[in-house]
Order: structure tokens, then sequence, then C-alpha cells
């Protein structure tokens, strides 16, 4: 089978150098960005000429981002030709745009390497749901904010150390932004809800804070109370809807997730028969996230069913949980006040996520921090 990849950076080569080694197809076209990467025969900076040549069934989006890729994607599933990514922000802003595309040109797209790089974690939820009822799942979903994490707690560090170490061993990107303040954690939970249950739910519907605001205040109450911070996602099935946010959380130190390090992912799943299985493993870099992309490619080739469609879309909704607030301001927060720690942090009695976020987001500053306690 022939194939074209989009993009040569960290995830495009990996893909080529596995497929080269192992033979499952051959890569006879490369999109690169402009003349200056030319360094093969098989690149090219002309998107168009993988539509025209009808030997390429499969094409393979590494380029990033919603633009170009969401577009290339489109005409790629519209030209009757298969689609495999690893582009979660994509994925999850256009999701029923490319899966009804490629319905209708009767092909494919697949995206398992999306969600936890290497970990088979959308796998798991498509084997899942098929002899069982998925009630939640959550997990560290971010190796950039998990490392950062890590290092806090392991080492000492202060935060800007932990993430320009994370920059230099290239588990941050020169922008961070999406990594520590939760947006890329909120692409994961969207489309493994969406997998899980065979929906569409709306990536801006979900609450999310990241970890960028977290101070030593923080840090040492987590000590003092044998807790680790952790940045989790989560999505519980509600009925017809989806609690489903982004949140840094205390989680006990008997807890396994609160032992996760480095810039590894863990993702729990829960469902009725089965009950809780967990998986584990690096969820970025090169040969990782390429494994997936090979494991879809293989799947292409086979003609194998897609793991997800469809079904309804769901709303997403609230679910009950105590937090942690610190913020100048806690004059919004006094209804729901369990704990005063300080004249300026407090333990909420259980509230609805909605409201919580919401009032959050009022008094949000780099002087506040909003973590979630632990069910656990």
């Amino acid at each position: 089978m022939n194939i074209g990849i989009l993009g040569y950076g960290v995830v495009g080569k990996g893909v080529d150098d596995i497929l080269q080694e192992k033979g499952l197809a051959s890569v006879t076209r490369i999109l690169v960005k402009d003349e200056s990467e030319l360094q093969d025969s098989r690149m090219t900076t002309d998107f168009s000429l993988f539509i025209k040549d009808d030997s390429i069934m499969c094409i393979v989006e590494c380029i990033g981002g919603l633009e170009p890729a969401h577009t290339y994607c489109i005409q790629a599933l519209q030209a009757h030709k298969h689609v495999v990514t690893s582009n979660k922000a994509m994925m999850a802003r256009f999701y029923d745009e490319l899966l009804e595309t490629a319905v209708k040109h009767n092909v494919t797209i697949r995206f398992s390497a999306c969600v936890g790089g290497g970990i088979p974690w959308l796998d798991q939820l498509a084997s899942v749901k098929k002899t069982d009822t998925i009630e939640s799942f959550y997990g560290i979903m971010n190796g950039t904010s998990n490392y950062i994490l890590h290092q806090i707690f392991m080492n000492h560090l202060d935060f800007d150390t932990a993430l320009r170490q994370a920059k230099q061993l290239g588990y941050a990107e020169a922008d961070p932004t999406a990594d520590i303040e939760g947006f890329d954690v909120a692409n994961k939970v969207a489309l493994s809800a969406n997998v899980a249950w065979n929906t569409m739910i709306d990536i801006n519907d979900i609450p999310m804070c990241g970890i960028s605001t977290i101070s030593k205040d923080d840090i040492d109450y987590a000590n003092n109370n044998n807790y680790r911070i952790r940045l989790l996602g989560h999505g519980i099935r509600q009925g017809n809807a989806v609690c489903a946010y982004v949140c840094p959380e205390f989680i006990p130190m008997d807890h396994p997730i609160a032992h996760v390090p480095l810039n590894y992912n863990m993702f729990e799943c829960n469902s009725a028969y089965l009950g809780a299985i967990r998986l584990m493993g690096q969820g970025a870099g090169r040969y990782p996230t390429a494994h997936n992309v090979v494991k879809d490619i293989r799947l292409v080739k086979s003609h194998s069913t897609p793991f997800t469609s469809i079904v309804s879309r769901m709303a997403v909704t609230s679910a009950n949980r105590r937090f942690y607030i610190r913020a100048n301001d806690l004059s919004g927060f006094e209804p729901y006040i369990e704990t005063r720690i300080n004249d300026t942090t407090i333990l909420t009695k259980e509230m609805d996520t909605t409201t919580a976020f919401t009032l959050y987001k009022g008094i949000q500053n780099k002087n506040s921090c909003m973590i979630g306690v632990s069910l656990w």
C-alpha cells in the first residue's frame, strides 16, 4: 500500500522509520512546509500532488494545528483516500465533519495516536464498549504537565525551572500554554468521550483550569496532607449527557496515579461489568506516537472497521466535587465554604462543577489557584 505523509517532524519521521523497517507500507510522497526542507526525492511542498496521485490509498497527517491540517484531511477524504492522524486539536474541533465526510466517501479516518501517544487507550475504550457499558474515565493525559509536577514534588524544583527542563527535553513546546493550561487535556477528554459513548461533545463546553498558578503554599498543603497534585481529565456518563472537565487534583499518596513519573500518562476506564482497568505508558514522543499511527495504517490496509461513530450528540453537564480555592477575593465562594485554611484559602463543600468553574473564572489570575479534592 502506498501512503503519503503530511509533515516530517517528530512524528512524521518516526512513522517513516517504522514503515521502512517493518515493510508495512511504502511512503511515496512527503509534504514539507517550504523548499528549504526538500532533502528527499519523495518530498514536495505541493499538496495537490497527493490528491492527484491515484496510487496513494492513505494519507497520514502529522502537521499539527487546525489549518491547513483540517482542509487537507477533508480534501483527502473527499478524494476517497483514507486518513490517519495524530492531531488531537483538529480531531476534537472538527470531529463530526471528519467522520461524516469519511462515511460519505466510503473511506475511514483513524486517530488512535491522538490520545495517549503510544498507549492503546482509545482502542481499549472501543473494545470495552462492545461488551460493556462505560460509566466513566479519567487520567493523566498530558506528559508535559506531569513532568513539571513530578519535578516539583520529587526534586523540589520551582515551576519555572521544571518547565524550562521540560522544554530542554522536548516535552514542552516553545509556547507551552496548551499543555500547562489544560487545553491539550480537554481535547483528549472530548475524543475519549466521543469514542466511549459514540457521541460528539463540543470542546468549548469543557471547563478547565491548569497548573501555571500552583504556588509553594499549594505544594506545602499537598505535602502536609499526604497528597500529590496531578492534572487530570474526567469524563462521566450521566444519562444522555457527559460531565467532562479538566483540573489539577490532590491525589492521596496510596493511589497509583499519585506516583506516575516524569512524562508518563495513566488512564482509567470504569465500566459496569469489568470494573476499573488502567493503562500507563509514554503519552508522547517520536516512536511511541508513531507506533500508534503505524498500527492505524495497518488497520487501514486490512480494511478493519473503524472503532467509532456518532450516534447522538451529548451535552456537557456537571458533577458534584469539593475544591481547594486560593484567591484574594473569595466572596463568590462564601456559601460553599467547608473549611477556611487561611484568609485566602478554603476547602469547599461538595458543589457542582459548573458553578465552581464559573466562580473561579471570575476571580482567576496569577494569585489564584483551583485544585480538586480527590474523590478517592
